[in-house]
């Protein structure tokens, strides 16, 4: 039985942890590139927003891979 705090290391928990890495980058990227395509199309600012909130995305997308590594050392 695992300490309490800590979660049963199974396979699929594993499986699925790493698994979700393969939505958490395309998620982001996604996400930053229709903010900033909606704010460039509203402000005229094209493409300036679009590849800013890519660039963003794009690091969140590394602090979540980060994020979840830290879990699966432990």
């Amino acid at each position: 039985m695992p300490e309490p705090g800590q979660q049963e290391r199974t396979p699929w928990r594993l499986v699925g942890l790493v698994l979700s890495l393969a939505f958490v980058f395309p998620s982001a990227l996604l996400v930053g590139y229709v903010l900033g395509w909606w704010l460039d199309k509203k402000l005229g600012t094209s493409p300036i927003l679009m590849i800013v909130f890519v660039v963003l995305g794009f690091f969140a997308a590394l602090v979540e891979l980060f994020r979840e590594l830290k879990k699966l050392a432990k």
